[in-house]
């Protein structure tokens, strides 16, 4: 998917496998495309994937994207997330 595009506007009625080929830079916007199949109303398990090369530019682009998250999960309690 691409997530400019679909974290809007996309529903998914049937679908459980998610492949992230490439990430955004907002973890936000990241987190919003697991929600969209990871919805309320599904019943089968979610497997979302991530797909990173053997590559420094995506060790790099994907360790800035797990610094950003670690830092909005230590500033926001737990029970104000959801």
């Amino acid at each position: 998917c691409v997530i400019a595009a679909a974290k809007e506007s996309l529903t998914l009625t049937r679908g459980c496998n998610m492949l992230f080929v490439d990430q955004a830079w907002r973890p936000g916007d990241n987190d919003q495309m697991i929600e969209r199949i990871s919805r309320i109303s599904q019943t089968r398990a979610c497997l979302i994937m991530l797909m990173q090369a053997d590559h420094i530019l995506d060790r790099h682009v994907n360790q800035l994207c797990w610094r950003k998250q670690g830092i909005i999960d230590a500033a926001l309690p737990m029970d104000t997330i959801g």
